[in-house]
């Protein structure tokens, strides 16, 4: 991602992803996640979330991806606020 990000990328989405990996750091653990709720029913704003990512994929689907740090960071939008199913994916 470039300095400073694009102006499409909400700090709120920074905010938390990074808070999730220094969280992930300090408890020595080789995870991280990120859930979006949204409580909008068109999904406003996703392309926000792919934007920060650059994903192609879908509202209601989870990713992992392998940081630098060696952590693997999930990371989902969960438009029906269904929690266990993002829950579940984590713990594989």
């Amino acid at each position: 991602m470039s300095f400073p990000p694009p102006e499409n990328i909400r700090y709120q989405l920074l905010h938390r992803t990074v808070s999730a990996i220094i969280e992930a750091k300090r408890f020595r653990t080789k995870k991280a996640a990120m859930v979006v709720h949204t409580f909008s029913p068109t999904n406003e704003w996703f392309e926000n979330y792919q934007a920060l990512f650059g994903l192609k994929n879908g509202v209601d689907q989870a990713k992992t991806v392998a940081l630098f740090s060696d952590i693997n960071f999930h990371f989902a939008c969960d438009p029906d606020n269904d929690l266990k199913s993002y829950l579940l994916f984590l713990l594989k």
